[in-house]
């Protein structure tokens, strides 16, 4: 894996929560408007589905909850891996790209680099990073 695909983890995992939520949130609201108490009749048809409605929204509560478990270590994980650069800036800038989300132009600002010297410094740390991941990877085959 490399440092790219490392970092992307925590983002693709972060999207993957929010767009749970988003269901879950859909899901609640359909809950809501189908729930037996609404007057509309329907009888043991309506609760069956109020009854499908719930579970579906207790299952993706817990899918949550274990997502958010995975990317609270993730972030633990590459932030510990990230420390491990000795450059300053290499790591505040992987740091403000892949943890904070931020987009270039706001790092460039924030780091007051135009964009050309900023690619580069995300390059060179990219490859400090693909050698701190290498090291961790021989350490790890080392371990009985």
């Amino acid at each position: 894996m490399t440092a790219k695909e490392y970092l992307l983890q925590y983002k693709e995992l972060t999207d993957d929560i929010a767009e749970k939520q988003e269901k879950l949130g859909w899901l609640e609201t359909v809950a809501a408007s189908a729930s037996p108490g609404n007057g509309s009749g329907g009888g043991c048809e309506k609760s069956d589905k109020v009854g499908r409605l719930a579970a579906d929204i207790a299952d993706l509560k817990n899918e949550i909850i274990q997502l958010t478990d995975r990317l609270i270590n993730l972030r633990e994980d590459i932030e510990l891996t990230i420390s491990q650069i000795a450059s300053g800036k290499h790591r505040k800038l992987l740091h403000k790209i892949y943890i904070s989300g931020k987009s270039w132009p706001q790092v460039e600002q924030e780091m007051s680099y135009c964009n050309r010297h900023l690619r580069r410094i995300h390059r060179e740390a990219l490859d400090r990073l693909d050698k701190v991941l290498a090291a961790k990877e021989k350490d790890v085959r080392k371990c009985p």
